[in-house]
């Protein structure tokens, strides 16, 4: 979203007034009976109420992800367009509602080839890049970064810092890192997956992208916790780090890897044209150009059962950025 947008819209839900609008198709499956208003969260001519179980004509979110459906209510006075909140019912069968222009629910993936990222001068100062060594499992397999809500098919739409319920600019810092409360099991696993644990970067994943996080899916699959958040992001690096693409990398620790290769290896373990749907990112170091990480486009929810590859064929093909560099090692 463009920064113009995001503060419209912003004010506008504050003046309680109807936001920019994102459209949408689908159907709307009353569970509640909630208010059906006029503007977004007031005004409502005839006291018109949701009957449960009455499916609605969806017609639009208020921002992306929505905090309110627009739906149609016929036979409702002034006018039968009326806002509700996502939590009052649900889209068809539990399952996102289409968005006009748009990929719907749409995550990447960001994994770190974190001796890449320590090479480089954002990394190198820090406590998980200092202490790193060759027999630390970070140093031979990819780190998660984040899992990052995004429309796959719009570089400018990519919520962020969504803690109050609605998107705000991902450009800026936002608001205090508010830490997540993960459980013993899962606080532990994070630690091995993602060095920079050591530096809080969970808290920033967290508030910026976590936050954010399955919003855009309607009644109880709506929104998630810190601990399901992590937890189907580290799903998702287990399988990337379970297969050839890691085995890649390790291979070719030290030297230079062209992207041709890393898409072949993606297209070899998650079908035919997964490495489409991954760009490599590159930065200039004192060892020259080296891989940082990977960004996988996933084109529909996560689940605890989801497949990598099943995920990246919903996606739509993501533009190339780095053509080859070197995989940077731990010596």
């Amino acid at each position: 979203m463009t920064r113009a947008f995001l503060l419209s819209a912003v004010l506008a839900v504050l003046s309680g007034q109807a936001p920019a609008e994102i459209r949408m198709e689908g159907r709307f499956t009353a569970a509640d009976s909630c208010e059906a208003t006029k503007k977004l969260r007031s005004d409502n001519p005839g006291n018109v109420r949701l009957a449960p179980g009455t499916v609605y004509e969806l017609l639009a979110g208020n921002a992306r992800p929505p905090s309110h459906y627009r739906i149609k209510v016929p036979g409702a006075p002034v006018t039968d367009s009326r806002w509700v909140p996502i939590g009052c019912g649900s889209i068809g069968a539990g399952q996102p509602p289409a968005v006009a222009a748009s990929g719907g629910i749409e995550n990447l993936l960001a994994a770190s080839w974190q001796p890449g990222f320590c090479a480089t001068s954002a990394g190198e100062g820090k406590t998980e890049c200092r202490t790193q060594a060759p027999d630390r499992a970070d140093a031979t397999q990819f780190s998660l970064h984040g899992l990052w809500p995004d429309d796959l098919d719009d570089s400018r739409i990519f919520p962020c810092f969504c803690g109050d319920g609605v998107p705000d600019d991902c450009s800026g810092r936002g608001p205090r890192r508010e830490s997540p409360r993960l459980s013993a099991a899962v606080r532990a696993r994070l630690g091995l997956l993602m060095p920079g644990t050591m530096s809080g970067l969970e808290d920033h994943e967290w508030t910026k992208h976590g936050t954010c996080y399955e919003m855009d899916l309607a009644g109880p699959d709506a929104g998630s916790d810190a601990d399901e958040y992590f937890s189907e992001a580290m799903l998702l690096m287990d399988q990337l780090n379970d297969g050839p693409v890691r085995d890649l990398f390790a291979a070719n620790a030290g030297r230079q890897l062209e992207f041709a290769a890393v898409s072949a290896a993606f297209d070899s373990a998650y079908g035919p044209g997964a490495g489409k749907r991954v760009t490599m990112k590159c930065a200039g170091t004192a060892q020259g150009k080296v891989i940082t990480e990977l960004w996988i486009s996933l084109g529909a929810p996560v689940s605890a059962d989801s497949e990598l590859g099943a995920l990246m064929s919903a996606a739509p093909p993501r533009v190339q950025d780095c053509r080859g560099g070197l995989v940077a090692q731990v010596r």
